[in-house]
């Protein structure tokens, strides 16, 4: 009995102490991905440029839909997510600081896409259909900064490792892109995203100057990289917490559609080999 004992308080306290961990945080994202129909990698390698050394991203996950029947060459359309998942305690709250869309943030620059002909350039109007269902359109503000709140003298570690993660999205998408360039993969869109276990807030000025604070589901962040190594791009990280999740999903699935329509349309031309 008192071995039996012993042994329920030794998993017991494992399990706590796993719990406090981001990994079941991580097979949970997975598991939502699977459910929805989309191919999950776990712990993918790519090659971080800067410091010519492998790394890994936690999530990348793949979903298909495809213009016109089978016996056509295929025009595949694609959603790729890579993903880093992150815990917060639920005292230290992530804040994100807003401010409205400038034209650097429009959406034929930021949305990250390979497999559209030269021709067939991505504007404004085309991607209407598109902007109606895709997550970056739902909100007015951009992200341009951010911290973890509470944490008092190490709040600067803490946006240390917000920046880490955004780093990692940010690089593991545009290897991935690299990648799929040298493949028949057709049109495939892709998205960098952390989800958070906690609270998500974002901050902002109101037409007095003064600032608010707005609980979110998620929050678009705008994010430009420079490097000698890396070519300059412009994207869009997206914080989501953890609970808006499958509506985030859902609402990428519905952009899908929305693609793979205006390839039906011809309206967009795939860049086929």
């Amino acid at each position: 009995m008192a071995d039996d004992l012993k042994k329920r308080d030794f998993e017991t306290n494992l399990l706590e102490d796993i719990n406090k961990t981001g990994f079941p945080l991580e097979l949970r994202v997975s598991h939502e991905l699977l459910t929805r129909g989309y191919y999950v990698e776990n712990n993918v390698y790519y090659i971080d440029k800067d410091e010519q050394k492998g790394r890994e991203i936690e999530i990348s996950a793949l979903k298909n839909s495809q213009s016109g029947p089978r016996q056509k060459p295929p025009e595949w359309v694609r959603n790729r997510l890579l993903i880093e998942c992150k815990k917060a305690q639920p005292e230290k709250p992530r804040v994100i600081f807003t401010s409205p869309v400038t034209a650097f943030d429009s959406y034929f620059k930021t949305i990250l896409q390979t497999g559209v002909k030269p021709s067939g350039q991505l504007d404004a109007e085309t991607t209407a259909p598109v902007s109606a269902y895709h997550p970056y359109w739902l909100m007015p503000r951009r992200g341009r900064n951010y911290y973890e709140g509470f944490k008092g003298a190490d709040s600067q570690g803490a946006h240390n490792n917000i920046f880490k993660a955004v780093m990692s999205v940010a690089k593991a998408t545009i290897a991935r892109m690299d990648e799929d360039r040298g493949g028949a993969w057709g049109f495939v869109a892709y998205q960098p995203i952390v989800v958070l276990e906690g609270t998500l807030f974002e901050a902002f000025l109101d037409d007095k100057n003064q600032i608010v604070l707005a609980k979110q589901p998620w929050i678009p962040l705008s994010f430009a990289y420079r490097s000698p190594n890396y070519q300059h791009r412009r994207l869009i990280v997206l914080f989501v917490v953890e609970q808006a999740l499958p509506e985030l999903i859902q609402r990428f699935d519905d952009a899908l559609g929305a693609w793979a329509l205006l390839f039906d349309q011809q309206l967009i031309k795939p860049n086929l080999r």
